[in-house]
């Protein structure tokens, strides 16, 4: 069983009282000093009664959870009076763990009327490793008042005499269950964001320390109790004084954000509201998702799920393609494009490519070749033309197993290009259980995404599985078919799709050589070309083209988008 610290403490403490006689005559009782010793004792009775908040040894029944509080004698207890700071014995009751008592020296005499502080643990929750066995040695921290009213002798009385002093506590404890899906995540690290809406507040907070924490997990802990932490997290008060100024700590106006790293992946978990409150046991399962996924889940064959990226695959770089910066697009819509032949756009990176990995001018690319394992071709940034001869030519490498600064920032974390058969299960024979605008096993629609009257983008829009959504939330055209882009919607309603799972591909075109092919012409030249990891003869591979949702070869040096999944739970 877990020993861990006090909810509530009682504190008794006695003076002895002498008097001398010389023959028959009374002499007058003088105070009695340590002038043996130099020290004066306090003795506190305490104990670890329910107080109605939680306990703190975990008992587990059926349909329940709590924890139970009990003394240790290595339990951390300091005294402090003035300047002086000492630490506790602690002897439990033999017969009641409940119960101890707790016993100081201290090496100068308080005075009347002083308050001393006692203090249970630390203060500071850093370097937990997520077990009950840290958080009671270390961070189960409670705190408890006493007035000083004699001190007589050695023996120091207070207060608390005949009325418990109360410990309270002043961190929550959380047990924390992390989930992929149904599958337990096993974290080497923990990260803890708090932050609040106001930014005075969040300057304040981070002034005291209180909006970042950094856990590291120990193997023991996240290999035999997978998924499974244990945490002191600090409670929040109901207001701060700011300069003069009081400033309420609205609880609807955190966030929480939790970041779980393992050995090859990272995981968040973001809350809006702080829920976190002193003295508290809180049990929380805990679904996260990858870091840069959207939260819909796409069966991609009868058992299999996917999460997709939160935007297309970007390279930049700032030395001509010496080094590369990988990253998802920051919004789904987003594209680069560029000039097209003979044509007045600005131009881009994608412009620019002019050999192996190597820009002419620096600058950030969207469109791709097909990637290989050829030396010569640098994940497809190359504008050759020479499709049937290198750098074409050769096996597929994903660009999933490139480090993605906004997608865990690690190689070969999981992120993954779908194959065709992958694709055409997607679109055209998932049976979703989604059912959107009346439409059952809805799958997708290519929309046209709309400033008041002006188009701003077109694309397609996939729907999860086993979502609703109402006939408000977007203009619509035909389900689960290419349709003109006649779905309509505006920024705001394409991002409350988002928020419910939706991913959109935005049409951006395709890159012959260094010429660029976008969709600013009208709908009628409006088309979205993602690549598959599927080969297609030794010089051609599969894409998915938006018109009619089809599949289709083409040359490996064209330039397509790339938009990654990563396998779901």
């Amino acid at each position: 069983m877990t020993n861990i610290k006090t909810l509530v403490a009682l504190l008794i403490a006695g003076a002895a009282i002498t008097a001398c006689s010389s023959d028959d005559a009374a002499v007058e009782k003088q105070p009695e000093v340590p002038s043996t010793t130099g020290k004066y004792t306090l003795t506190v009775k305490a104990s670890k009664e329910d107080s109605g908040t939680r306990a703190l040894s975990l008992m587990m029944g059926v349909g329940t959870m709590e924890l139970k509080p009990v003394w240790d004698k290595n339990d951390d207890v300091t005294l402090k009076s003035g300047d002086e700071s000492v630490k506790m014995t602690v002897t439990p009751d033999p017969l009641d763990d409940t119960k101890a008592t707790l016993t100081a020296t201290l090496a100068t005499a308080p005075a009347d009327g002083d308050e001393l502080t006692l203090e249970l643990c630390s203060s500071s929750i850093s370097g937990q490793t997520g077990t009950l066995d840290y958080i009671a040695s270390h961070c189960d921290y409670a705190t408890a008042t006493v007035t000083v009213t004699s001190v007589d002798g050695g023996v120091i009385t207070t207060s608390a005499s005949e009325t418990p002093a109360e410990f309270v506590n002043q961190n929550a404890i959380a047990r924390f269950t992390l989930y992929n899906g149904s599958t337990l995540i096993s974290p080497t690290q923990l990260e803890v964001s708090i932050s609040h809406s106001n930014q005075q507040v969040q300057a304040y907070l981070h002034q005291l320390g209180k909006d970042s924490y950094t856990f590291t997990i120990p193997a023991e802990t996240y290999t035999n109790s997978a998924g499974v932490l244990y945490f002191a997290l600090p409670s929040m008060p109901a207001s701060v004084t700011i300069g003069d100024t009081p400033v309420p700590l609205d609880a609807e106006k955190f966030t929480l954000k939790l970041t779980a790293t393992t050995a090859n992946d990272v995981y968040t978990y973001t809350k809006t509201g702080y829920p976190f409150t002193a003295g508290k046991f809180y049990n929380i399962a805990v679904k996260m998702l990858p870091v840069g996924a959207i939260s819909g889940k796409f069966s991609i064959d009868y058992n299999k799920k996917v999460y997709f990226s939160k935007g297309n695959l970007q390279a930049t770089t700032t030395d001509n393609g010496t080094t590369w910066t990988w990253a998802f697009a920051e919004h789904q819509w987003d594209y680069i494009g560029g000039r097209s032949k003979n044509g007045s756009e600005p131009q881009t990176g994608n412009n620019f490519i002019n050999g192996n990995g190597t820009l002419s001018e620096n600058g950030t690319v969207d469109f791709f070749g097909w990637s290989t394992d050829n030396s010569q071709n640098y994940y497809g940034i190359n504008s050759t033309t020479m499709n049937a001869t290198s750098p074409y030519l050769g096996s597929f490498v994903d660009w999933g197993s490139l480090a993605i600064t906004n997608g865990g920032n690690m190689e070969n974390s999981g992120w993954r290009t779908l194959t065709a058969n992958e694709w055409t299960y997607l679109l055209n024979l998932r049976q979703s259980g989604s059912t959107v605008n009346s439409t059952s096993h809805a799958r997708y629609a290519t929309a046209t995404v709309k400033i008041g009257d002006t188009p701003v983008y077109y694309g397609m829009i996939l729907f999860p599985d086993d979502v609703t959504i109402e006939s408000g939330a977007a203009s619509w055209g035909t389900i689960n078919s290419s349709s003109s882009y006649a779905t309509t919607c505006t920024p705001e309603q394409l991002a409350a799709l988002e928020a419910k799972g939706c991913v959109f591909l935005p049409a951006a075109g395709f890159r012959d050589g260094t010429s660029v092919y976008t969709v600013d012409n009208g709908p009628s030249y409006n088309h979205g070309y993602y690549w598959t990891s599927t080969a297609n003869g030794s010089n051609q591979a599969n894409y998915i083209l938006f018109t009619g949702s089809a599949i289709s070869p083409a040359n490996r040096d064209k330039g397509y988008s790339v938009r990654l999944v990563k396998d779901a739970q």
